[in-house]
């Protein structure tokens, strides 16, 4: 599991108080069950040498924002707007193997997502 993330804020010119960043969050695939078989008397035994694993993720995430002065300089003003898993549509993705390898459980993975938040600092 890995994450990396980035912001970047400018403070003079025609765009200070704008900020940009995004972020990205790795994950490795991970074993999610073991296959098996039936031994003599007929008990599933589970083989440790033959995991099932599910696939690796790789997501994005982005924001950007303003700061102002509002109000004769009283009060600061932030707007942001995040975008979590900018490209990721949703759907299910395995968590759980059954010892003949199909899948038995499923989480719900996030679609993207949009957040606008305004703040104000007295």
């Amino acid at each position: 599991h890995s994450t990396a993330l980035a912001t970047y804020k400018f403070f003079e010119g025609r765009l200070r108080g704008l900020a940009l960043g995004g972020s990205m969050r790795w994950e490795d695939k991970a074993a999610i069950g073991f296959l098996g078989d039936l031994d003599s008397t007929g008990k599933l035994v589970l083989d440790s040498n033959r995991p099932v694993f599910d696939d690796a993720n790789m997501n994005f995430d982005f924001w950007t924002s303003y700061e102002t002065k509002i109000m004769n300089d009283k009060v600061r003003l932030k707007v942001q707007l995040n975008v979590r898993n900018i490209f990721e549509n949703g759907g299910l993705q395995p968590i759980r193997a059954n010892p003949d390898g199909q899948y038995s459980t499923y989480r719900i993975v996030e679609p993207r997502t949009w957040y606008l938040t305004t703040s104000f600092e007295f």
